[in-house]
């Protein structure tokens, strides 16, 4: 496995600067962790459509999609990015979503479809946070302006290097992801972390616990915690990764007798009141009766408590509810909660001029 270009920037970062950088500044974030295929041929939006549970036949060029994409009985196996470029797609898997990037392959391959491991070629590089269109505009000349959420963009000929951008992220704040050769990358990361420090920016690498803490805060699913083996979309509180009105792709039909099924769970997020951490799969009690169990958690520097989604009985999937959990640590109080637990400043603060 190709080791990470960016490594000796992300060794030993702390969480609470890096969470800092990206909801008040802006962070890179190491795309190495993700899986990005290119995925080739005449067939290839086909195949792609087939196991994407939003369109992609029809998706416009230079445009992406972040989707669902399941097993025949509707399990998640993942919710990539779907990335359309003139010729190519670009497919981005994020940590969690392995099974997800082996089943396109094996379909692609199925279909004769050409699949190919981008990262043999180039690195992928996110950067995030409140001011992380200011860099991006000013030192990578991308008219950020025209450029729409999920839209991608090409810059020919920055300091001699090709760049993809896109915009795209987990932090909820202002995002993109630049995919370009290993050198390019580097020099993006020197120039646009120069550019933060002239300009009084907090500026510089971002772990990925910092990012999970992110995508905790916003309800992004992370899929390195969810047990999509024992809990089904709809009690991971997933369809919204689903376009309804599609009906041809693999797992709609069962997806279908899940909606029509009896709801027996369904996913709440919560916060602890006494809890200062939650096992994941740690049992949620009411009364002493066992009602659900911990899907996904953290500790959020932010609020000083554990953060986190519980599937618990349908009926107590709304916030307001006091439970009890009971782990290793013993049995501590949380209550069910609205999301988001943070809201992003980007969702405020329009781009400045």
């Amino acid at each position: 496995m190709k080791e990470s270009i960016f490594k000796k920037y992300t060794d030993g970062l702390g969480i609470e600067e890096s969470y800092k950088r990206i909801r008040e500044g802006f962070a890179f974030v190491d795309g190495s962790v993700f899986e990005m295929l290119k995925i080739s041929g005449s067939d290839a939006a086909d195949t792609l459509d087939k196991l994407a549970a939003r369109d992609i036949a029809y998706l416009n060029i230079e445009t992406v999609s972040e989707t669902l994409v399941l097993d025949e009985d509707a399990r998640a196996l993942g919710i990539p990015y779907i990335c359309r470029l003139d010729e190519d797609f670009i497919v981005l898997t994020p940590p969690g979503c392995e099974k997800a990037a082996e089943w396109i392959c094996e379909k692609c391959k199925e279909d004769g479809v050409d699949v190919s491991d981008l990262k043999e070629e180039k690195s992928l590089l996110f950067i995030e946070g409140l001011s992380s269109y200011k860099p991006v505009r000013d030192v990578l000349g991308v008219d950020v302006d025209l450029l729409p959420v999920r839209g991608i963009t090409q810059v020919d000929d920055w300091n001699g290097f090709a760049l993809t951008v896109m915009r795209i992220g987990r932090s909820n704040e202002y995002a993109y992801a630049v995919v370009a050769d290993d050198e390019a990358l580097l020099k993006v990361v020197e120039e646009c972390g120069s550019y933060g420090s002239s300009n009084g920016i907090e500026a510089g690498f971002a772990s990925e616990e910092a990012m999970e803490i992110c995508m905790m805060e916003t309800n992004q699913p992370n899929f390195k915690m969810l047990d999509t083996e024992n809990s089904n979309v709809i009690e991971l509180c997933l369809t919204w990764f689903a376009q309804y009105e599609k009906e041809e792709y693999i797992g709609h039909d069962r997806l279908m007798e899940l909606f029509e099924g009896e709801k027996a769970y369904g996913a709440v997020a919560f916060k602890g009141l006494s809890a200062k951490s939650a096992e994941l799969g740690a049992p949620v009690l009411l009364e002493g009766e066992e009602v659900g169990c911990v899907l996904e958690s953290c500790y959020d520097p932010k609020l000083d408590t554990v953060i986190g989604k519980a599937k618990v009985r349908a009926d107590l999937a709304v916030a307001g509810i006091e439970l009890t959990l009971k782990d290793a640590s013993g049995e501590s109080r949380i209550e069910t909660v609205a999301q988001p637990f943070v809201r992003p400043l980007s969702w405020d603060q329009q781009m400045e001029a």
